[in-house]
């Protein structure tokens, strides 16, 4: 049984992302066992489940009245990879980010919106599990020591009927991620921006926690034609 780590925190006014959860079915990682990573003594049905149906038990449970999540009725699109889920928004809770589904991509209410460029820059964060399918699986191809993103710049993005095309990705550590300015800095006056965060996993990584996470930027469309055109 494979256990997955992730949790997204705010610290100093930035948020980041990394989760912690156990896919079950798969098979043990380095030796550890279920039971180092959950408290009960056998798996129990959290009724959270990935995209493949596989459970998912997560040793820091999302605080799901908290994020007061509400479905948007729209969907979270990436073409070239293949992923079309639907998109929630959420709330932060406690300064932490922990999307309450391992089968939705999440819009971040406490930044912009997509329908409106005015309310800044919109942050979408997914699960990417160990040994199952989430949404950020999509986003990365996973190798021992080197997994790299498979979005590319150029490719397209919907979020919410938004389109967005993808200008840059960016591998970072999360304790670095916490106060990148990069992914932070003046998120107010960035309307026409998205990013997108999800943990990346290495195969036969020696540890279960992620260490970095993979963030996406991308420009909204028409504002890159806008731009091209003057």
């Amino acid at each position: 049984m494979s256990p997955r780590q992730g949790a997204a925190r705010r610290h100093r006014g930035a948020v980041t992302l990394a989760l912690l959860a156990v896919v079950v079915g798969a098979l043990a990682v380095a030796g550890f066992s279920l039971r180092q990573y959950v408290a009960a003594p056998e798996p129990t049905h959290s009724g959270l489940t990935d995209m493949n149906g596989a459970i998912v038990v997560p040793d820091d449970p999302p605080d799901v009245q908290g994020a007061q999540v509400r479905s948007t009725g729209k969907r979270f699109v990436a073409p070239d990879q293949g992923l079309d889920v639907p998109l929630d928004s959420m709330d932060v809770t406690g300064g932490v980010i922990n999307p309450p589904s391992f089968a939705t991509a999440f819009l971040i209410r406490q930044y912009g919106q997509p329908d409106d460029p005015a309310s800044g820059l919109s942050v979408v964060t997914m699960h990417a599990v160990y040994g199952g399918r989430s949404p950020g699986n999509y986003l990365f191809s996973m190798a021992p020591d080197d997994s790299h993103a498979v979005i590319r710049a150029g490719d397209p993005v919907l979020v919410a009927g938004v389109g967005y095309t993808v200008t840059s990705t960016m591998v970072i550590d999360k304790v670095a991620a916490t106060d990148s300015q990069r992914m932070w800095g003046r998120w107010k006056e960035r309307g026409n921006e998205l990013m997108i965060i999800t943990c990346l996993q290495r195969a036969g990584q020696g540890s279960v926690h992620a260490a970095d996470n993979l963030v996406v930027f991308a420009r909204r469309d028409h504002a890159a034609a806008g731009a091209s055109a003057g």
